[in-house]
């Protein structure tokens, strides 16, 4: 099995280490051929108005929309709001396949990125998103400061948290991905 791991900016390299440890085999995702032999798909963190343009240009984003309404897709800080239906942020582009509303840098400039723990393994918010709503179906796993930061919705998961940045490897996080390809939770 492969699993994608979108390579046009953010944090790419870290999630490689984590799915190695758990055995599987990862697909850099920079071009439409790359997407077709994937199970499931990373977006990773990172800029997410950096990503759009560069998927845009590299012509991936009809073919990532189309990939992320019906394959798994975990959709970290960044790649949520790629992910998302409304951003509080302005005018920001997204595929608009995840019911969700989520703010922008939403607990502040870099400086003020903090550190936490999910299921006893430590997590970083850097820039992170903050999600204000949330659809009825979707099952929420995490929450900090009573909004949810893990969120499995259908075909999509995501966190405003980077758990690739945390030791030991594999994260708690990267295994219930993995899971979350295998079929319903």
């Amino acid at each position: 099995m492969k699993i994608g791991l979108l390579d046009v900016q953010g944090c790419v390299d870290l999630h490689i280490d984590h799915f190695q440890a758990l055995g599987v085999k990862i697909q850099r995702v920079k071009q439409v051929k790359d997407l077709l032999e994937c199970k499931g798909l990373v977006l990773p963190g990172g800029e997410s108005t950096a990503m759009i343009k560069l998927i845009k240009e590299g012509g991936l984003w009809d073919p990532l929309k189309n990939y992320v309404n019906e394959k798994p897709v975990w959709g970290i800080c960044a790649g949520c709001l790629l992910l998302a239906k409304k951003i509080q942020a302005g005018d920001q582009d997204s595929l608009g396949v995840l019911d969700v509303e989520m703010t922008k840098n939403g607990t502040g400039r870099q400086v003020k990125s903090i550190a936490g723990e999910i299921s006893d393994y430590p997590v970083f918010y850097i820039r992170a998103p903050i999600i204000t709503k949330v659809s009825k179906v979707a099952k929420i796993y995490a929450q900090k400061d009573k909004n949810p930061v893990w969120i499995v919705d259908k075909n999509i998961m995501v966190t405003t948290f980077h758990p690739e940045l945390g030791h030991p490897r594999p994260s708690p996080i990267h295994h219930f991905f993995l899971n979350f390809l295998a079929g319903p939770l």
